[in-house]
């Protein structure tokens, strides 16, 4: 008979930065964040894309060159400000583990790949088939064609 477990319907959101000096010991799950949680998330992050093109004066975000243009005529202060203010949002859908100043001291491409990465498997998290248990259909033989 087919049954739900939902500790197999998702991965755990498992985190090492052990690699990255001054953070080896940060690692652990992240707790499931809720509901609320994801839509804090969505509505902060949107929030912030708005105040980072306001402040930076593209209206096209697609116009990859206006973008570059506008990012190095940012201030580096306000550069560092919208990161303070993105690892905060990243941080409390992540319940606070890793805090906001563990992902500050991330390198770029790390804390890129990692955001991308929680993202990705919190707002879009791969359907499992049968929550984490995948059943087997027998076919008979003369299905083979």
């Amino acid at each position: 008979m087919p049954s739900f477990n939902a500790a197999n319907v998702v991965d755990p959101l498992d985190y090492d930065f052990s690699a990255v000096p001054g953070l080896q010991d940060v690692k652990g799950t992240i707790k499931e964040p809720t509901s609320l949680q994801v839509q804090a998330y969505v509505n902060a992050t949107r929030a912030e894309m708005v105040r980072l093109r306001r402040e930076t004066g593209v209206v096209d975000e697609e116009d990859a060159d206006a973008v570059l243009a506008a990012l190095e005529k940012m201030d580096p202060a306000r550069t560092v400000e919208a990161q303070k203010r993105s690892a905060e949002i990243l941080s409390a859908l992540c319940s606070g583990h890793p805090t906001g100043g563990q992902l500050m001291k991330l390198p770029h491409r790390v804390m890129h790949a990692f955001s991308e990465w929680l993202a990705k498997e919190v707002l879009d998290p791969e359907v499992v088939t049968g929550a984490g248990r995948p059943r087997l259909t027998s076919l008979p033989s003369s299905s083979a064609g």
